[in-house]
């Protein structure tokens, strides 16, 4: 991925951090009728990042140690110059999109042993029904039910080589013209808008120097 240094993120806490509020990852991998992409949600675990897919998916036939792309999309947005403070004085700003995505370089291996299933398939229900009042448990369905479906199903891990992150959020800007943009996006009454607004907020200084 190309990366200008003042758009790379390094901070692994930051990295996962984004890897968990947005699980669904793109997995490229390579296949003798080119490369493939399947769209999967991914959970950090014991150092590694797993999930599962449909037996028949040809993902689940990939050889051992298969190296794949994994791509995490967080918030992203179209810039338009009418949100820059400087097109009022000179007009010297154009298009853009603001974005902030991980990728991340890992090889494969599957599994297909029904308590380990079992056992990611409770702690990836455990991570995302955190905020329900009354969060659903595996247990909560009949356990010939699941033992069922894990038989069709196949586990995943990708075992972590590199992590890149890029947060395109207007680094190269004046402070004027990221103040003035991230007014623009949490009046424009987009949530995905709101949604980088905030990681600006959080990730750009509040002042120059």
């Amino acid at each position: 991925m190309y990366c200008p240094p003042h758009f790379a993120v390094q901070d692994e806490a930051t990295l996962l951090g984004l890897m968990r509020d947005y699980p669904l990852a793109s997995v490229v991998y390579s296949t003798a009728d080119g490369p493939q992409a399947e769209h999967l949600p991914l959970h950090y675990l014991d150092g590694t990042l797993q999930g599962h897919c449909a037996r028949r998916n040809p993902l689940a036939q990939m050889p051992g140690g298969s190296r794949c792309l994994l791509i995490f999309q967080g918030p992203q947005a179209y810039i338009s110059p009418n949100g820059y403070a400087s097109k009022a004085v000179d007009g010297r700003v154009v298009p853009t999109w603001n974005y902030a995505v991980v990728q991340v370089q890992a090889s494969l291996t599957t599994f297909d042993d029904v308590t380990r299933l079992l056992g990611l398939l409770e702690h990836s229900t455990r991570t995302e029904e955190s905020a329900e009042t009354h969060p659903w448990q595996v247990g909560d369905a009949p356990q010939d039910f699941t033992r069922t479906l894990a038989a069709h199903i196949t586990g995943l891990e990708f075992r972590i080589e590199s992590l890149q992150g890029k947060w395109k959020i207007s680094q190269n800007q004046s402070h004027a013209n990221q103040q003035s943009l991230m007014t623009r996006l949490e009046s424009s009454g987009k949530p995905t808008d709101n949604i980088l607004a905030a990681l600006m907020r959080q990730h750009l200084p509040a002042e120059n120097g």
